[in-house]
């Protein structure tokens, strides 16, 4: 599946050149290989739902129809996306972390400094 032009060119050569073969494919082809990223894209509305209610922030996603992916899931889905990601939030005690002024921040040392490789 191409996206873009830059793809679509890349395509065009590699087919010209004898790289590749291209037959038709059933729609359902497609849609069984991308299965599991539906499944995740449907997840996130219950995990949004979630981090609303521990009072997290939240991204916007506009035009992606998360609650029409997350009705699409089983009961069990619905319910593991939404307290799954409470009991992380809980138990990795997953805060709001404060936003400081570029006049209040304060520089902190590195954890550790990484040496180049000069071999």
């Amino acid at each position: 599946m191409v996206r873009t032009e830059r793809g679509r060119e890349i395509i065009r050569g590699a087919v010209e050149s004898g790289y590749l073969e291209l037959k038709p494919a059933e729609l359902w082809k497609l849609e069984k290989s991308q299965e599991n990223l539906y499944n995740k894209k449907a997840e996130i509305w219950g995990r949004l739902v979630a981090m609303r209610l521990a009072a997290l922030r939240t991204p916007r996603f506009r035009k992606a129809y998360l609650f029409r992916c997350w009705r699409t899931l089983t009961v069990y889905q619905k319910i593991a996306s939404v307290f799954g990601t409470l009991r992380r939030v809980f138990t990795k005690r997953i805060r709001m972390r404060p936003i400081l002024e570029s006049s209040s921040a304060v520089p902190v040392k590195p954890a550790f400094k990484i040496e180049p490789d000069l071999s």
